[in-house]
């Protein structure tokens, strides 16, 4: 029974853990590692959003002209077509900001990013260049 009450003191008035002393909870938050500084996050989270951005807007300019391929109706809409070169210039200029911010964020970082990462990010960032190159030669 000595168990059952020493846990329930651990445990706060809701069930949930005491954190310690009075007034100090953790904010639910991400967990920062204090030798990093608040720039180098930020740039860092910029470069991952600036990815993924080329990345997704790379995949719907795919994917959308896959669909004028395989669907007949869609060979000769003039608005997707439109719609994918928008696309195309959207992932072109966000993969331009990753390939300036790479090395930016690999100087201001303490800690490196890791290798795959960085190769990652490179080959999103060319891939629209790649697209416009093969476009324009088709």
């Amino acid at each position: 029974m000595a168990n059952k009450k020493n846990r329930g003191k651990a445990r706060g008035k809701h069930g949930r853990r005491s954190e310690g002393k009075r007034g100090q909870h953790n904010s639910g938050g991400p967990v920062r590692s204090s030798s990093e500084k608040k720039a180098a996050e930020a740039l860092t989270v910029g470069l991952v959003l600036a990815a993924l951005a080329t990345l997704f807007t790379e995949v719907l300019v795919v994917g959308i002209r896959v669909g004028m391929l395989v669907v007949p109706e869609w060979q000769s809409s003039e608005s997707l077509q439109a719609s994918a070169s928008l696309m195309l210039i959207v992932a072109a200029i966000t993969g331009a900001v990753c390939l300036v911010l790479t090395p930016i964020v690999s100087r201001t970082r303490k800690v490196r990013l890791p290798l795959s990462v960085i190769v990652g990010i490179a080959i999103a960032a060319i891939a629209p260049y790649l697209t416009i190159i093969a476009s324009k030669w088709h």
